[in-house]
């Protein structure tokens, strides 16, 4: 179904998706990552190499990052979303709180 979306006309969801500046994206990415501890590299990694093998027979999975405040979970995040969008993914990054999805780039409530 994924592959569906690119098809779509008029839906400005997807729309703004495909807008991003991937150069910009990527430039981010590889100046971020480097900069991350081993527990955020793990995640990042992992989160990565899931989306980047989905197809429309393997969908993709949800992740949630929980941690202390201050650990670096929004960095994490946006270098996700990044690295993601870079590649020409749609992503979507939710968040429970107005604040906390404020903070994402593109980010949504998860009642919204």
């Amino acid at each position: 179904m994924a592959a569906r979306w690119r098809e779509m006309e008029g839906n400005l969801l997807i729309a703004e998706q495909l807008q991003y500046n991937r150069v910009e994206l990527q430039q981010t990415v590889d100046k971020g990552v480097p900069s991350l501890n081993t527990e955020q590299r793990v995640v990042f990694d992992a989160v990565i190499n899931d989306a980047m093998s989905c197809d429309k027979h393997r969908p993709g999975h949800a992740y949630f990052v929980h941690s202390a405040g201050g650990c670096g979970k929004t960095y994490l995040c946006k270098l996700i979303a990044s690295k993601l969008r870079a590649e020409g993914k749609i992503v979507l990054c939710v968040a429970s709180s107005g604040i906390a999805s404020l903070l994402l780039p593109g980010g949504r409530t998860a009642h919204s």
